[in-house]
Parts: C-alpha cells; sequence; structure tokens
C-alpha cells in the first residue's frame, strides 16, 4: 500500500482529488519531498504504519501550504490549553511520536535522573521522634 487520497481522508479532514483540497499532482510531489525524512522510520515497521508515517508529513507539508502550520491550541474532549508560542504542527507531533515508538525509545516516559542523585536520596524514614 502507499498513501492515497483515501488514507490522506482517514486522517484528516482533506480529500485528494483533481478538484478536492489536495491535488493529485500535489500529492505525489508530498510523497517525493517526504520520501527522505522516511528514510528516518526503521525498517521493521510495518508497511500500512510507514504509510500512516509518510500521511502525517504529508498532511504537514499541506498544512504549511495553507498557512496552518503551527499548532496554538489543541482540544481533547474536556480537556484544552493555549501556547502562547506556537510550536510544531499536530501532524508532526504524531509522526515523531510514532517514530519515537518505533525506534523503542521509551526514556519520555521514564522521567529524568540526575546522575548524582542515584541512590543519594531514599525517602524519609526517619526513625527519630519528633518534638511536639
Amino acid at each position: 500500500m502507499t498513501v492515497d487520497g483515501t488514507l490522506i481522508a482517514l486522517l484528516s479532514p482533506y480529500t485528494v482529488g483533481d478538484t478536492a483540497d489536495i491535488t493529485s499532482t500535489a500529492l505525489t510531489s508530498y510523497i517525493s519531498l517526504t520520501n527522505d525524512e522516511m528514510e528516518r522510520v526503521p525498517s521493521t515497521v510495518s508497511t500500512s504504519v510507514r504509510d500512516m508515517m509518510q500521511a502525517f508529513l504529508i498532511l504537514e507539508l499541506f498544512e504549511f501550504s495553507r498557512g496552518n502550520m503551527e499548532m496554538s491550541h489543541e482540544q481533547i474532549g474536556d480537556y484544552a490549553y493555549t501556547r502562547a508560542t506556537p510550536g510544531i504542527s499536530s501532524y508532526r507531533m504524531k509522526f515523531e511520536k510514532m517514530l519515537t515508538q518505533a525506534m523503542g525509545d521509551d526514556a519520555a516516559s521514564e522521567g529524568v535522573e540526575r546522575t548524582d542523585a542515584a541512590g543519594s536520596f531514599p525517602l524519609d524514614r526517619n526513625t527519630t521522634p519528633g518534638m511536639i
């Protein structure tokens, strides 16, 4: 499978076609533009996931062409937030998250540990009676 109009429509509000949001010619160009970045994706990733990841990159380029590149507000159910300084597109965020998962890098979910703190700061198990 390759990235096509059906996949783009599943992942976004956009359609692909001669008179649609993204023309077939533009989709072909976007695929060529994103091929180099797809080299970062490990070869062990399934074809369908690779296609989805490439579709997210294509959608990022399309959003950029429309001037909607940076996400400044997002709402998920009852939770919403706005960034004062917009960062990257939500499509790029999804691609990067999938890439991190594909590479098996769980460091972001494990937290940060200072190198000088290993075992130095145990929880307080004070046995000295308190002064009241």
